[in-house]
Parts: C-alpha cells; sequence; structure tokens
C-alpha cells in the first residue's frame, strides 16, 4: 500500500463521513464544496450519472476540488460502474472510489491504480465476495432501509470487514450505526438538500455539515468510552 492511499483510508476512518455530490453543475461544484469544507467535511464523493454526456462533466467537478481546495479535502468518484468512468475518475484525480455494487473488475482496476476501492454490496455473500476480492472497505447499501439490527446480524460473522453505510443515513439514525460499529458513513441529499442547491444558500449547507460533524465526534467519542 502506498502511503497517500494510507492517507486516503485514514482519513476515511478518522472523519468517517463522506458527503455525496450528486446531479450538481461543475460550475457550482467549488462553492458547494467550500460550503461542505467550512462545516468541518474532509471528504467528497463526486457522482456520475449514466448519461452518455456525463463524463466530462463529473472529471470537470473533481478537478476543481482536487484544484482549489485545501489537501485535506479528499475527493473520490461515486456510481463508477465501468472500466471507462474508472479511468476517468483516477485521470481527474479521485483518490477513492464507490459503486453501488461489486464488480470484480471494478475493484482490482481500483486497486492496480493505487486507490481506495469501496464497493457497494448488502448481503453477507456479496460482503465477503467484495473484500476476497480487494475491497478495502465495503459499503453497505441500502444500509437505512435495511436498518441498525441489519448491521448488527452483518457484523456478527464478518466483524473484520470495515463498513460504510450509505442510503437514508440521517442525523437520528448516524449515532446507531455508530456504536453498531460502522466504520464511516455515505451522506448525499440529507445535507446537500434539493432547496439549498436550487437556492445556492451556502450556508445552509455549512450549518448541515457541522451537525453532522458534531453528532459523529459525540457518538465516536462516547463509543469509545464505552469499550473502555
Amino acid at each position: 500500500m502506498t502511503d497517500r492511499k494510507k492517507e486516503v483510508l485514514d482519513s476515511i476512518r478518522v472523519n468517517r463521513l463522506v458527503v455525496i455530490a450528486r446531479n450538481i453543475l461543475p460550475e457550482n461544484m467549488l462553492e458547494t464544496a467550500r460550503a461542505l469544507y467550512r462545516g468541518g467535511i474532509r471528504l467528497m464523493e463526486i457522482t456520475f450519472s449514466q448519461e452518455a454526456d456525463s463524463m466530462e462533466a463529473t472529471a470537470e467537478s473533481i478537478a476543481l476540488v482536487r484544484k482549489h481546495l485545501p489537501g485535506d479535502m479528499i475527493v473520490g468518484a461515486g456510481t463508477v460502474l465501468t472500466q471507462e468512468q474508472l479511468i476517468c475518475a483516477r485521470d481527474a484525480g479521485a483518490e477513492f472510489i464507490l459503486s453501488p455494487g461489486t464488480d470484480q473488475s471494478i475493484i482490482k482496476g481500483t486497486r492496480a491504480m493505487g486507490l481506495v476501492s469501496v464497493p457497494g454490496a448488502l448481503t453477507a455473500s456479496e460482503i465477503s465476495q467484495a473484500y476476497i476480492w480487494g475491497a478495502d472497505i465495503v459499503k453497505l447499501f441500502p444500509a437505512g432501509v435495511m436498518g441498525i439490527s441489519y448491521l448488527k446480524a452483518i457484523r456478527g460473522p464478518l466483524n473484520h470487514i470495515p463498513l460504510m453505510m450509505v442510503g437514508d443515513i440521517s442525523e437520528d439514525n448516524i449515532g446507531g450505526f455508530l456504536r453498531a460499529g460502522a466504520v464511516s458513513f455515505g451522506v448525499g441529499s440529507n445535507i446537500l438538500k434539493q432547496k439549498y442547491r436550487e437556492n445556492q444558500d451556502y450556508e445552509a449547507i455549512t450549518k448541515l455539515a457541522e451537525i453532522y460533524v458534531k453528532r459523529i465526534k459525540e457518538e465516536g467519542d462516547e463509543t469509545i468510552l464505552d469499550n473502555h
């Protein structure tokens, strides 16, 4: 593992929260990223949509954030479904790769590029297979739909596999998932609310980011105390 890949993994484990930026135009992405950064966010996932003309816009957004924000804001790419998207994300500067499902070729391609691999999975079989193929962290998706009790059940036999919760993660359930053993979280529209994005209300985005960062820190501190 390269030193940089270790730094990215360490940031995911320490900061825990990845904000998912979906359907945001490149001309609005930089200010959105700055608003998140002011709120304490240090990890962003900029997603691909699957329209034919979307790759260029996603790559532009990733490159903009990488260029203009401080180096401790780490940018990844999400909804990576093809090798073409994977290469595009790497070339734009993405340092971690998320997908909604488990695809061996994407996992192995990500690792060959020296990037952090976070494929999505749901069942114990899928989670195990993703990890065997080389996932650094497995994205449990859709986590909020399945619930905290599902995470507890999965972690019984698979507590050696680091899991990121994505899908319907909210201020209300994030603490329960953290106490149940989640390593990290992906949160999209619950922070980047559509009305704030449409109105370019970056101050509101910053305030929501602060709430989630504070909640994770408080719950994380309590979890550490509970385990000692």
